[in-house]
């Protein structure tokens, strides 16, 4: 388990959950499209291994257990 290098998907997981609690911890009102929306996580959110941007669904299953309040906003629809 250990012997093995992270994926890079992995990192950009790491990186983009470690931007969201820093941002959420000095704005903890911020919403999760917010979020996913602000400047500081787009270099996390648009690079793909293959170049390719990641989902906004992606990212949101990534750092929604960090959101502090998941209340205010409209309903997530599938």
């Amino acid at each position: 388990f250990w012997d093995k290098p992270l994926t890079h998907n992995e990192l950009q997981k790491a990186k983009c959950r470690q931007v969201a609690a820093r941002i959420w911890k000095m704005n903890p009102e911020m919403t999760i499209v917010a979020m996913i929306k602000h400047p500081h996580m787009a270099p996390f959110i648009k690079k793909k291994k293959d170049g390719e941007v990641f989902a906004d669904k992606t990212i949101r299953e990534w750092i929604k257990d960090l959101c502090p309040d998941r209340n205010p906003g409209r309903r997530y629809k599938l």
